[in-house]
């Protein structure tokens, strides 16, 4: 008797879940914007397509400065 071949489950869950997380992060781009975000960056299992039962979504922020707010090289600088 041969051994019955194993395959892996396709991977277009995973890949509908990034396009997914993708499309609804466009939606939402002008929501972002108005926090103060100029580009986001997704990373982690969701942009590697190797999402599971317990994985979330995995982004970072670009966000534009406050003209109030002082600059990490100033505040570094001023001791």
């Amino acid at each position: 008797m041969q051994d019955a071949e194993i395959k892996s489950p396709p991977r277009q869950t995973s890949f509908a879940k990034r396009n997914e997380a993708i499309e609804r992060l466009k939606r939402r781009a002008d929501a972002i914007r108005a926090l103060g975000a100029t580009s986001l960056y997704l990373f982690g299992s969701v942009a590697r397509e190797e999402t599971g039962p317990a994985s979330d979504l995995d982004f970072i922020d670009s966000i534009r400065q406050a003209a109030s707010a002082p600059s990490v090289s100033s505040a570094s600088n001023s001791s």
